[in-house]
């Protein structure tokens, strides 16, 4: 991440950040959305890097 212009930075310990999304529903599901849309793309890109791995080492036994 790059800020454009000066910001401040605060973290928020996860005892106050628990305690938060769990009187904030709304703001818990749209976590809960986008952490999931986030594995879903890893996990598809770690599929395409071993299939593309895979293929490599296929086609370089072939060259042997």
């Amino acid at each position: 991440m790059t800020a454009v212009e000066f910001c401040e930075v605060f973290i928020l310990d996860y005892a106050s950040f628990k305690k938060y999304v769990q009187i904030n529903e709304s703001i818990m599901q749209k976590l809960t959305e986008t952490a999931n849309a986030r594995m879903k793309l890893t996990l598809n890109a770690e599929e395409e890097h071993k299939k593309q791995l895979h293929e490599k080492i296929a086609r370089e036994s072939l060259v042997d």
